[in-house]
């Protein structure tokens, strides 16, 4: 019979452990910025008529941070809802500033209840290192049940 150190076997024993019990990786896409806009409840009767706008002076950052400016803007009508977005930025010649690159918008809409009703991805856009940029999307034909929206934009600067 041969003689094994109990510390050996233990070594093994925790590696194995280890090795099984280790949480998985998750990766994770980095989040320029997320929007939520609401309107009505449980008991509105109608959703026609609101409108929103959310204007971002610091997109992707605090404000003076961030070197691009975010608009958007939801209406309601009867039969359909809009959205418009808009991401800006103006600099000056000389500059430094970094690149801003969007790889991705993502747009949701829920009913009042919370039920999706609305998904779309929409393509990114990239305004390059020291440079201005003006990107801009409508989209007009969201359902009129449309009561939250979440607009989710991926991407960082660098």
């Amino acid at each position: 019979m041969r003689y094994v150190p109990a510390l050996m076997v233990y070594g093994l024993l925790w590696g194995g452990l280890q090795y099984f019990a280790a949480p998985p990786v998750m990766a994770q896409e980095p989040v320029l910025e997320t929007y939520t806009i609401g309107q009505g409840g449980p008991l509105a009767l109608s959703l026609e008529g609101f409108t929103a706008r959310v204007q971002d002076e610091g997109f992707g950052g605090s404000p003076g941070l961030g070197t691009a400016k975010a608009v958007i803007r939801f209406t309601t009508g009867t039969d359909h809802s809009r959205l418009i977005l808009r991401v800006y930025r103006e600099i000056p010649p000389g500059t430094i500033a970094f690149a801003l690159l969007v790889d991705r918008v993502e747009v949701r809409a829920f009913d009042v209840q919370g039920k999706r009703v609305y998904a779309r991805e929409l393509p990114g856009f990239v305004f390059g290192d020291g440079a201005s940029g003006n990107w801009s999307r409508t989209l007009s034909r969201l359902p009129a049940q449309a009561a939250r929206l979440r607009i989710t934009f991926f991407g960082n600067y660098e």
